[in-house]
């Protein structure tokens, strides 16, 4: 029978069909030294050993030690039996059988990698894993090699019987960094982009898929679209239908970027031991602040004269403004000289809007924003929990009037003298107040206050207050001074920069800027005007057509980042740090 497995082998090996190659290939012609071997032992009596003993000889011929014999003794009874070997998975093939498919040292490796964060670190890991390791139990090695690839009979018989063993280990750095790669994680350059964690999110989806896209998805029937005609010319198409009082709704976003004097290209063409003397600091900078449509940046149209522009408090002289006619707005930053966002509400309302109105008229705009912090801000006299104070008077700020549900009337938030009520007779006055109140409840062992009271509870002063309609209506300062123009606000999703396709013109902005950099900031303060005028209307559309097809993968459930978001996307967006390969594919 063996004879017979001999020649079949030999024919299969030498055979034009045969696909084996690499280790594959190794191990079918191990398998066939063996059976030659015991072939040999037959016709001569010297040469008689245990199959143990000629399986070791055939490794020793690969420099291969008793772990391979066994296996070979293995492949040889399933080639005799089925003609066929089975192979494990590359890794263990290879001998790659690691501690770290022991659960126990998984479960380990996570709890390090949870605890650390981004800061973790193959050292970090190495000498948490080495401690692990010198209090607990774990099989030994070999026992996990020989039955992860289900050792025969015959074979187990060979062995020693298992038993667990103290690990007297160090784990290098060098497997760390392994273990690590084989989790998933890659070792490259912190940058600032898409925060990928922060896009799947618990709260960030939950407002991305309940809140944003279903508000856009309601504004969508109204809106004015852009499109190309026959001979490649984008063309305003205005909604068929209007229900009465209903104006064309234009989107128009928002987002401002950096340009600094020393940003010049990273790449060039030189010769092989030269190299160009650069700035190593980043120079002076000029923030600038801008708004877009779909067709193109926000302007009005050039046969409406600056004097027929009305509302206008800054003017190109005042040195924050470019024209008259745009809507593009800078700051040289540094030396206490910083745009806030009181700059941009001045900037919404005495410059954005007054243009949007002259080259949109009978419109109204719907302005998006990003999540950022001065984006979001208050009011002084905005009705918020954490500007309320427990007792009347103190540093507290003056609220403006709320509404009190108990007697059905506005509330006043100061008494006639000026003073602040505080928490403790507002909420009297609203039939809320409870004796041992507390102003906000603390994280448990420490004295820092737990913010989720601010979301509304009734665990808390503030927590209740909170909870009253007037106050979770309380709309940010931003959206309070466009709403008062008959304009709309939205918000993008935090983490989706993605989603702003103005994002994109930074990007293509700041190649021309980096290719013509002059390194000083007397040559940048033209070369941005430049930079904007060279991006076309046309590029700035297609820019907001991949942004629609982002959101359109949002609203099919795909998760950033996934093959089937890549596929949809078509293009991987970089920031505007680094330009994206949809400016030249496009």
């Amino acid at each position: 029978m063996k004879w017979i497995a001999i020649a079949d082998l030999k024919k299969y090996l030498r055979s034009k069909q045969c696909p084996l190659k690499g280790l594959k290939l190794e191990h079918y012609q191990e398998v066939l030294q063996f059976l030659r071997y015991q072939k040999l032992g037959l016709a001569k009596p010297d040469w008689k050993m245990p199959r143990i003993e000629l399986a070791e000889l055939v490794a020793a011929g690969s420099g291969k030690g008793r772990k391979a014999a066994l296996r070979i003794i293995h492949d040889e009874r399933q080639w005799i039996e089925g003609r066929q070997m089975t192979f494990r998975k590359l890794q263990e093939k290879r001998g790659i059988m690691s501690y770290l498919n022991d659960e126990g040292t998984q479960l380990a490796v996570r709890e390090v990698i949870a605890r650390s964060g981004d800061s973790i670190s193959s050292e970090l890991l190495a000498a948490a894993i080495t401690e692990y390791w010198s209090k607990g139990e774990l099989p030994d090695l070999e026992d996990q090699l020989t039955s992860s690839i289900h050792t025969p009979t015959l074979i187990s018989s060979m062995l020693p019987p298992p038993s667990p063993s103290i690990i007297n280990k160090v784990l290098s750095g060098r497997t760390a960094r392994t273990w690590l790669r084989r989790l998933g994680y890659k070792y490259k350059e912190v940058k600032k982009g898409i925060y990928k964690d922060g896009h799947e999110r618990q709260d960030v989806v939950s407002y991305r898929q309940d809140q944003f896209l279903p508000a856009l998805d309601a504004l969508k029937p109204y809106m004015v679209k852009w499109e190309l005609d026959a001979s490649g010319r984008l063309i305003m198409i205005y909604p068929e239908y209007l229900p009465a009082g209903q104006r064309p709704i234009v989107l128009v976003t928002h987002d401002e970027s950096t340009f600094d004097s020393n940003d010049g290209r990273k790449y060039t063409w030189m010769k092989e031991g030269e190299q160009p003397l650069r700035k190593k600091s980043r120079g002076k900078g000029i923030m600038v602040s801008e708004f877009i449509t779909p067709g193109g940046r926000l302007k009005a149209p050039d046969c409406i004269s600056a004097g027929d522009l009305p509302g206008f408090g800054l003017t190109p002289e005042s040195d924050l403004r470019y024209s008259t006619h745009s809507a593009t707005m800078r700051i040289e930053y540094g030396n206490d000289n910083w745009w806030t966002g009181e700059d941009l509400v001045q900037q919404v309302i005495k410059v954005a809007i007054p243009i949007f109105e002259a080259a949109f008229p009978e419109c109204e705009a719907l302005f998006m924003f990003d999540n950022a912090t001065s984006h979001s801000a208050y009011a002084l006299d905005a009705l918020r929990a954490r500007s309320m104070s427990l007792r009347p008077g103190g540093a507290q700020s003056l609220l403006r009037s709320g509404f009190n549900p108990h007697t059905g009337k506005s509330q006043e938030m100061i008494f006639p003298n000026g003073q602040a009520k505080g928490l403790n007779v507002v909420l009297e006055e609203r039939s809320l107040w409870r004796q041992g109140l507390k102003l906000q409840c603390k994280r448990p062992g420490t004295n820092k206050l737990l913010k989720t009271c601010l979301l509304g509870g009734e665990c808390c002063a503030r927590a209740i207050i909170a909870s009253q309609l007037d106050f979770k209506n309380q709309k940010s300062c931003l959206e309070e001074e466009i709403t008062k123009y008959g304009h709309r606000v939205l918000f993008y999703p935090k983490f989706h920069c993605e989603l702003n396709f103005i994002e994109y013109m930074w990007g293509a902005t700041k190649r021309y800027t980096r290719n013509h950099c002059g390194y000083s900031i007397k040559t940048l303060r033209p070369l941005i005007p430049e930079a904007l005028d060279s991006i076309s209307d046309l590029l700035i559309w297609k820019f907001a057509q991949r942004a629609e097809r982002i959101m359109e993968t949002y609203r099919h459930g795909i998760a950033y980042g996934t093959p089937e978001f890549q596929i949809s996307v078509k293009h991987k967006y970089q920031s505007h740090r680094r330009v994206s390969n949809i400016i030249e594919v496009e």
